[in-house]
């Protein structure tokens, strides 16, 4: 039972984290080719250190919590869980866009 209260506890964690990760982004600095590269740099060494865990591992903690058969504890491990996807899908999304501006950037540097 330790074990996968654990397992909820950190992946609420590793919510928690990531988005106070992005919110001390200063989006600010997406204007310049050198705060965006320090951006870019910034999220990658995050995901790096504190990579999202596979889809199997989170399908894995919803089981458990199911056949606990605790109703309370299945409510609770799913919104943790469905917070964790949330935030997993925001990833991608911020790095498309300080990939967008560095193109963007380039462009006008190279004009």
């Amino acid at each position: 039972m330790l074990f996968r209260s654990i397992s909820v506890f950190k992946a609420n964690e590793w919510s928690l984290n990531t988005l106070k990760q992005m919110a001390l982004m200063n989006m600010e600095d997406i204007i310049t080719l050198p705060g965006v590269l320090s951006l870019k740099d910034k999220l990658s060494k995050f995901t790096v250190d504190a990579p999202p865990w596979p889809e199997s591992r989170l399908n894995r903690i919803s089981e458990i919590a199911t056949n606990l058969g605790n109703v309370k504890l299945v409510e609770q491990a799913e919104q943790i869980l469905s917070r964790y996807k949330e935030v997993r899908d925001m990833l991608p999304k911020r790095e498309e866009t300080l990939l967008r501006a560095e193109e963007r950037l380039q462009v006008l540097i190279n004009c």
